[in-house]
């Protein structure tokens, strides 16, 4: 019974932590590929006077924030306290690994469902061949901030690996064993993230 509780534990484990790098993977390809191919798509013949009450922009548009409200949702549900007691009694260190794996999980729904708008205008054009540099590296560096982050931040705890490790170890929570500092200093980690992604979207 035990090496099959070990077993499955290494199993949400590592589904876990692949399914964390596959959806980040992806989400770097979507966010990036007009940046690091051709630039930005320049779109002049309509305008937005034009296309604004056009039921064929309006729907895909509520499509896309339908599924960002679903991401948002299942981000802060899972995450607000009630529901985390439930599921730590529940799943007990398994988990924050299945809060990944269900944020990888609505991470891909979006980018499969989203909606693209290939005939709307742009928002904004760069033609300054400076100014596109410049944003090139304003998104590389958002990027290598996101990394340093999550890096500095203990990567096998954020997928919840090192929760398993300490539980089957009799050492508890890893958070409990951190400084003060350290655990207020991960109660606004969310500040730099969210700019960032700002830029990063942008």
């Amino acid at each position: 019974m035990e090496r099959f509780r070990i077993g499955f534990v290494f199993v949400v484990a590592l589904c876990a932590l692949l399914s964390a790098f596959s959806s980040t993977w992806r989400l770097i390809l979507y966010l990036s590929s007009d940046c690091l191919s051709h630039g930005p798509v320049h779109r002049q013949s309509l305008t937005w006077s034009k296309v604004q009450w056009d039921e064929r922009v309006w729907w895909p548009l509520a499509v896309d924030l339908g599924y960002l409200a679903l991401f948002v949702l299942q981000h802060s549900i899972m995450a607000c306290p009630p529901v985390k007691h439930l599921l730590n009694g529940m799943l007990g260190m398994c988990q924050r690994a299945v809060y990944v794996i269900c944020s990888a999980a609505t991470l891909q729904i979006m980018l499969n469902q989203w909606q693209e708008f290939p005939t709307l205008p742009a928002l904004w054009s760069i033609e300054s061949s400076a100014f596109q540099l410049f944003c090139f590296l304003l998104h590389t560096v958002s990027w290598l901030v996101l990394l340093s982050i999550t890096l500095l931040f203990d990567f096998p705890e954020l997928v919840g690996m090192k929760q398993m490790y300490y539980q089957w170890l009799g050492l508890g929570e890893p958070m409990t064993l951190k400084s003060e500092q350290a655990r207020r200093l991960y109660s606004h980690v969310r500040h730099p993230v969210c700019l960032e992604l700002m830029l990063l979207l942008w």
